[in-house]
Order: C-alpha cells, then sequence, then structure tokens
C-alpha cells in the first residue's frame, strides 16, 4: 500500500526487510522467523545501560517454574514499582534478551524494576501455555512483589504486538478471577482479535500484513479453535480494567483494532490514552537506535508509566 507520508529513518528499516528474511514472514519457518526478528531489534534498539541487576529469577508456573529476566535500574532504597513486560513476536521469541537496549531505557526512565517473563512457547506449545504462564508471574507478582524490593501496590503490564494482546488478556483474567488491576495497561501495536478483517489488516503491509498475521494465530492456536479469551476486543465486557495507554503506529495492520479497543475502553468508563504515531510500522518503539521516534516514544511510555505509579492502587 502506498502512503502519502513514512518516516525517513523508518523507510530505511522497510529498504533492508528483504535482506533481514522480514519481507514475507509467513513464507519463512518459525526458527528463521525468530532468527531475524532477533537480530532486527538487538541491532536497531537502543544501547544497553548501566543498571544495578539484569538477572534470571524463577517464578512458580502452572507447568514449572518460569523464567524471567529482572532488570533492576538502581539499588532500591525503597520498595519500587514494577513493570511485567511480555515477549511479542508472533508469541514465540525465544528469550527476554531480544530487545536489544530497549527494556534498560524503559527500566531507568520509568524507574521500575522490570520483570519480562520468558513463558512456554507455541508452536512447540500452544494455546493456552503462553497466557497461563504471563497469569501466573502476575499473580505471583501481586504476592510476592516485596522478595524482589518490588511494590505490590503498583504493578503494570505491557508488551507490544503479541505481548500486547497478552497484557490485556492479563486485565481481563484478573477481572474474572476478582483480584486486584494493574495499575496500567500499556498495549503498544497490539494484537487485539485473531479473526479482525479491518480496512487496516486488509491494507497495510509494512514489516506485517494479513497473512504474517494470520501465520501467527496459527502458530498460537495450531487445530484448536480461536479462544475468545484470546480476542480481547471481542469480550462481552470490558469495564473495571486497569486504566489504559494504546500506543499504535498509521502503517500497522493493527491500527484500526487497537483504536477500537480504545473507543470499547473509553465507552465503558475505562480511563484510556491513545496515540497513533503518524508515518510508522508495527515495532518501531522497538527501532530506538535508529528510528528516533521510537526511541522518543519509549521515553513518553516511560513518562506514562512513572504517573501511573505515582498514583497507585
Amino acid at each position: 500500500m502506498k502512503h502519502v507520508y513514512i518516516n525517513p529513518q523508518t523507510q530505511v528499516v522497510i529498504d533492508q526487510l528483504g535482506q533481514r528474511g522480514l519481507d514475507e514472514v509467513s513464507e519463512h519457518s518459525i526458527e528463521e522467523i525468530r532468527e531475524s526478528a532477533s537480530k532486527l531489534f538487538a541491532e536497531l534498539g537502543p544501547a544497553n545501560r548501566d543498571v544495578y541487576k539484569d538477572e534470571y529469577i524463577f517464578v512458580p508456573g502452572p507447568e514449572g517454574d518460569i523464567r524471567c529476566r529482572m532488570i533492576v535500574p538502581r539499588e532500591p532504597t525503597a520498595p519500587m514499582p514494577v513493570l511485567l513486560y511480555f515477549i511479542g513476536g508472533t508469541f514465540a521469541h525465544k528469550t527476554a534478551y531480544e530487545f536489544g537496549g530497549t527494556p534498560h531505557v524503559l527500566a531507568t526512565e520509568a524507574n521500575c524494576i522490570m520483570i519480562i517473563p520468558e513463558h512456554r512457547l507455541p508452536p512447540e506449545n500452544r494455546y493456552p501455555a503462553a497466557f497461563d504462564d504471563c497469569y501466573a508471574v502476575y499473580k505471583w507478582l501481586l504476592r510476592h512483589a516485596g522478595e524482589i524490593n518490588g511494590d505490590v501496590r503498583r504493578i503494570a503490564v505491557g508488551g507490544g504486538s503479541s505481548a500486547g494482546n497478552i497484557a490485556a488478556t492479563v486485565c481481563q483474567d484478573a477481572k474474572a478471577d476478582g483480584i486486584p488491576q494493574p495499575v496500567l495497561q500499556w498495549l503498544d501495536v497490539p494484537l487485539l482479535d485473531h479473526m479482525s478483517e479491518t480496512p487496516s489488516v486488509q491494507q497495510m503491509d509494512y514489516l506485517v500484513d494479513r497473512d504474517s498475521l494470520r501465520f501467527g494465530s496459527d502458530i498460537l492456536f495450531g487445530d484448536q479453535e480461536w479462544a475468545l479469551r484470546a480476542s480481547p476486543l471481542r469480550a462481552p465486557d470490558v469495564s473495571g480494567l486497569a486504566p489504559a495507554y494504546i500506543t499504535t503506529a498509521e502503517l500497522d495492520p493493527l491500527v484500526d483494532e487497537a483504536r477500537a479497543y480504545a473507543i470499547r475502553l473509553r465507552n465503558a468508563g475505562v480511563p484510556t490514552t491513545y496515540i497513533c504515531y503518524e508515518g510508522q510500522i508495527h515495532g518501531f518503539s522497538g527501532m530506538g537506535g535508529i528510528i528516533d521516534e521510537g526511541l522518543m516514544m519509549i521515553y513518553q511510555a516511560a513518562g506514562v508509566l512513572r504517573y501511573a505509579f505515582s498514583k497507585g492502587r
């Protein structure tokens, strides 16, 4: 699809997608996608920063311990807020070290502990394995955040793309189970409806397109029926959820469903901020080492997180 404006730095990334094996995602194997996407964000993300801790912790899960990357930007002098940040990329990226320096920047600027679960992956572990693991980590933090010098009253959830899907689902699961909501749900370029046929899904083809989205859904579900739980936009009732910060990109096939979810949340009385970045593509926020606006967006998100943490629950 042709468009009147593409951010010039972003155009450079688009021009290189073929060389990176990411121009036709649905035509590659999951192993090839994992390798190419990992290299993309490691190379295009901002530089790492000096942080107090960057190590693994282990959280009990439904099928054994879940390895979680923990980033602590400075030595805690009091309980710190916590951002539970999920791994995106077709639900299937291998490790929490595929973001380049973005997590260091985010944890430092938001002044929070960052927890990134390495959930069970499809297609090796189909739905709902990833969702159950991530929800288990959230429930663990509500009870045990103090063990990592975290504040149980100041926990936010977030993630981009398929991880935005998981973050939204965690909030809906928490509501269904009657447990506390996070102080914020940050949904970045989120996949919110596996069955979406919006104009943007049918028209946009920068980095991801309809075929690659359906490819990701097939990886997640296999031969199963596509579960309603994994399409938060289709939930019958979205009231009572955590305040939402939804960031998306004008040239993203998911932009229409992100906007639709923002509207549904607002109509249900959920405080919601929605920002669409013009001339940008899916995943640009992880490319802050080459796309200035991507890094700016991370700084803005960190500011929103600081505000949400200051209010608490």
